[in-house]
């Protein structure tokens, strides 16, 4: 009397892309308020749509310039004037790179 056993194993794969992390030299204005169009200045800027502006942990859209420039739009503040907020960038969405080069922005 022959058993069979059938073993059934289900494969998953993942894509890993690994891309030198952005960084954030200098912004102009460095100060300003809310609506303000803001330049960013530094290396490795992904051409993504899912390319983002971090001010502290408030997230908006970023525009491709070129690998060394963006532009974004200053986020309205929610809290006390003056205040100054660290930018950094996401190429992904997801992942924050360039704050610790501690760049501010000031309200």
């Amino acid at each position: 009397n022959e058993e069979q056993f059938v073993v059934s194993s289900m494969v998953s794969t993942h894509t890993f892309e690994y891309t030198i992390m952005a960084t954030v030299f200098s912004l102009t204005p460095t100060l300003g308020s809310g609506g303000n169009e803001l330049n960013i200045v530094g290396n490795a800027f992904a051409n993504s749509s899912d390319l983002r502006c971090l001010f502290n942990s408030t997230s908006v859209p970023a525009l491709y310039v070129s690998s060394a420039r963006l532009k974004c739009v200053v986020p309205n503040l929610d809290g006390a004037f003056p205040s100054s907020v660290l930018v950094a960038v996401s190429n992904n969405g997801v992942d924050v790179e360039g704050d610790w080069a501690e760049v501010r922005f000031n309200y």
